[in-house]
């Protein structure tokens, strides 16, 4: 490709040079023409000869053609030219020539069949075909009426007869083919194929008209022929340089202007012909016979178009019909999708009490995940196969995405919703048969039956469903108000967690033995504008859900360190949730709390739940022993609660146990055995063992009197805000 500079350079020349033959004196401009036509045609040959060594294959071989046939124009032009440099006028040309400039015609013309081109089809083969056709008989009617027939009554020796009807004949064939496969470019601007189909063209046009002036006497030295040759000779020469194909960013030219060139040549033969008939009231046979040749062609060309115009809108329908599908059907299962439901259920008259059935696969992730996603599509195609053999008229089966089937019985109530629930269950909880293995899924269900107008069956059978899965999954549930007023609630909770103002209230722990307050326990509370002050179990279910317990355990965290600051005397707890303990950040947290409290790590207690060690207990492990060298002291909460409460005793870092509620309440029916060996288990390990829940005097010495040290609970204390606690501490050391 030419670099812009270049590009530029190049037009100026040439602009200059077409410029210089019109304005040179006559005399001198047959000379001037002799040096720019033989320096372009040796400057293309060479050109055009280090493409060729530089290529392979068909290029290779259209570069030689179009080298040759450059090549034995200049040696042409070279000879004719010495005439034109001393007389001023160019030389005759010999036989020789003459049939050099036909030899170098025919290998242009080779040259550009064996340039290698973009595959095409049958259509296009035979629009360019009766394209070429139209053209060359528009041209031939045209050079008949003013060159052949003028040429013929011409009288000479028959050589030279011959001579001067091939000169036209050929330039005529040539000219066809090169305009046709110009039109045929989708991309007019320079490249490689333009380049060479019009310069030929252009060298046949030029042709034409010399020896139409040859023949009206008016001889070759008019400007303008000179700059025909000269452009057909630059347009050859540059080929090489340009692109070896048209740009596929561009596209295709305008439709119109595309489709309208070729009738060009017939606009313009029919211009000819009429003020041919106006001046000799006849027409020669050829030029009719090219009249109804370009007709037949024309015909060609616009039952193909027809023909195309019909398939393309064949076409069309048929896309229409594949994307109208596609909208309304799941592109895997080829069931009807979420859009269709919608629409039927839109559609319901009220009447004949319809019925929605949710089903949803349990446990498809897993298998997704284990065997991939092809064998969870081919599962996911299963199904669908099994769900559709329903054949009850009025059912429709559909998915709505994922694992996640409806079906909506537009009659039958109740009733037929359950037995038909009961079946799809059954039915998918068949075996089924993978290409890597066989394997067995459940699917639970929810239902929801119309009793009533402005009902969403959509919504109250995903509550059935969910509920449905809460229950144990592989079953079905039916839609009981009861479900939406729960999820209320629930959305009720969402938004108190939203708008609530999160508060930290401390519970003393005492010392049985001097009833002292030796610690207090954080706990989180909220207050709720409307509500007033909720508990945890009001709004951390909520926030559990939602991913934010890492981020109230953080928040906790340092309002408990801050506050601690303030208690030297007191030993602060704050619990870590499951959640908190595996984000990864809770040594890095409490080590920047501790830092910006300035407290000690020996003020700080971190209790932790046996639920919580379940998840990862060497992770757990892990944290817990680096907290220890922080100076924190860990607490077992719960104690008691979890089927491995003495291996973990054995396994983590533990200084404190903190022993559950239900074994005090165990003394207020006597049955003191369980919690005496907790004690004493503690007590042999040298565990610090604090009591919750502790609500009676009577709990509390007998707790003493098992040597439990410390205890907290509603006897002692509730839990409070900072102040409070503070006031509390300042009135006991009064």
């Amino acid at each position: 490709m030419w670099a812009r500079p270049g590009r530029m350079c190049g037009l100026f020349a040439y602009v200059c040079s077409i410029a210089a033959l019109h304005l040179v004196p006559v005399h001198l401009r047959a000379a001037l023409y002799a040096v720019l036509i033989v320096s372009v045609t040796a400057a293309g040959a060479v050109l055009l000869g280090i493409s060729a060594r530089r290529s392979v294959g068909r290029t290779r071989l259209a570069w030689i053609f179009g080298c040759l046939g450059v090549l034995s124009w200049a040696v042409v032009e070279a000879r004719t030219g010495v005439g034109s440099l001393v007389n001023g006028h160019p030389d005759s040309r010999p036989m020789w020539a003459h049939l050099l400039n036909l030899a170098g015609l025919s290998l242009a013309v080779a040259a550009m069949f064996a340039l290698p081109g973009a595959q095409r089809t049958n259509a296009a083969r035979f629009r360019t075909l009766c394209d070429g056709v139209i053209i060359a008989t528009a041209l031939v009617g045209m050079t008949w009426m003013f060159i052949l027939a003028p040429m013929i009554e011409v009288e000479g020796s028959l050589t030279r007869a011959i001579m001067n009807l091939t000169y036209p004949v050929l330039a005529l064939a040539v000219l066809a083919i090169a305009l046709t496969l110009l039109i045929g470019q989708p991309d007019l601007r320079l490249n490689t194929l333009t380049c060479i189909s019009g310069g030929i063209a252009t060298l046949c046009a030029t042709l034409l008209v010399e020896l139409l002036m040859d023949l009206t006497g008016r001889g070759r030295l008019q400007p303008w022929v000179y700059s025909g040759f000269v452009t057909a000779a630059v347009l050859l020469s540059i080929s090489p340089l340009t692109r070896r194909s048209a740009d596929p960013t561009r596209g295709e030219r305008p439709r119109m202007l595309s489709a309208s060139l070729p009738y060009l040549p017939v606009m313009v033969l029919v211009i000819t012909v009429a003020v041919r008939l106006t001046q000799h009231h006849e027409l020669q046979v050829p030029v009719i016979w090219s009249g109804v040749t370009m007709m037949c062609a024309l015909f060609g060309r616009q039952f193909l178009a027809l023909w195309q115009t019909m398939a393309l809108s064949r076409d069309l329908n048929e896309q229409r019909s594949r994307l109208a599908h596609e909208a309304t059907h799941d592109s895997l299962t080829g069931l009807p999708n979420r859009a269709v439901l919608a629409d039927r259920l839109a559609g319901l008259d009220g009447t004949g009490e319809p019925a929605l059935l949710m089903i949803d696969l349990d446990g498809f992730k897993a298998i997704n995940d284990s065997l991939g996603h092809q064998a969870g599509d081919q599962l996911l195609v299963v199904i669908a196969e099994r769900l559709r053999a329903v054949d009850d008229a009025g059912v429709l089966v559909t998915r709505l995405g994922g694992d996640e089937f409806a079906v909506l019985l537009d009659t039958g109530g109740r009733h037929r919703a359950i037995q038909l629930a009961g079946w799809m269950l059954a039915t998918a909880a068949e075996p089924v048969v993978l290409p890597t293995r066989t394997v067995t899924v459940n699917a639970s269900a929810g239902i929801a039956v119309r009793t009533g107008p402005d009902q969403d069956l959509m919504r109250q059978a995903d509550l059935a469903l969910y509920a449905a899965k809460a229950a144990g999954k592989g079953r079905w549930r039916l839609f009981d108000p009861a479900m939406q007023a729960e999820v209320d609630a629930r959305l009720q909770r969402e938004a108190d967690l939203a708008h609530g103002e999160l508060q930290v209230y401390f519970q003393p722990i005492v010392n049985l033995v001097t009833r002292r307050i030796t610690g207090a326990e954080a706990l989180i509370r909220m207050r709720h504008p409307e509500h007033g002050m909720l508990t945890p179990d009001q709004f951390l279910g909520v926030a559990r859900d939602q991913g934010r317990l890492p981020e109230l355990d953080r928040w906790v965290l340092g309002q408990a360190c801050a506050q601690a600051a303030a208690w030297p005397a007191l030993a602060v707890s704050v619990n870590l949730s499951a959640e908190y303990l595996a984000s990864g950040t809770v040594v890095r947290d409490v080590s920047a709390a501790l830092a910006a409290s300035r407290l000690r790590g020996a003020a700080l207690v971190v209790e932790v739940t046996e639920t919580a060690l379940v998840a990862d207990l060497d992770a757990t492990a892990a944290t817990l022993a680096e907290l220890r060298a922080l100076g924190v002291r860990v607490a077992l909460d719960d104690f008691g609660t979890g089927y491995s409460s003495l291996s973990y005793l054995r396994t983590l870092p533990v200084d404190i146990l903190k022993i559950d509620r239900s074994f005090v309440q165990d003394l207020d029916t006597g049955d003191a055995r369980l919690l005496t060996s907790v004690v004493a288990l503690a007590g042999s390990l040298g565990l610090i063992c604090v009591a919750e829940g502790v609500e009676h005097e009577s709990q509390a010495v007998a707790l003493r009197e098992m040597h439990c040290e410390r205890a907290q609970g509603y006897l002692f204390a509730r839990p409070m805000p900072a102040g409070e606690l503070t006031g509390l501490l300042e009135m006991v050391t009064a």
